[in-house]
């Protein structure tokens, strides 16, 4: 039995990440979706981490957590894609 291939979609709660992750799992891929707006009604994923993926750079210990929460679903399978899609906002 072969190990899942997993994408990761940053801004997967917006309308090109999740017509992206749509797509991926169309694909054969198990898909994890990481957004801070949360998982969107309608698309499917395998994992979804509510999380600001800006923070990886800011806040190393919520960098940590984010990739802690990540872990907890895919442990050590293969990402073999990773989609960043995610946008910055500054108000």
């Amino acid at each position: 039995m072969s190990e899942p291939r997993w994408a990761i979609v940053s801004g997967a709660a917006g309308s090109i990440g999740s017509a992206t992750a749509a797509a991926l799992r169309a694909a054969g891929y198990r898909t994890l979706g990481l957004d801070v707006a949360g998982p969107p009604t309608g698309v499917a994923f395998d994992a979804f981490v509510t999380a600001d993926v800006g923070s990886f750079s800011a806040d190393e210990a919520a960098g940590r957590a984010i990739t802690a929460q990540i872990l907890d679903y895919i442990g050590d399978a293969l990402v073999a894609a990773l989609v960043n899609n995610a946008a910055t906002q500054r108000l």
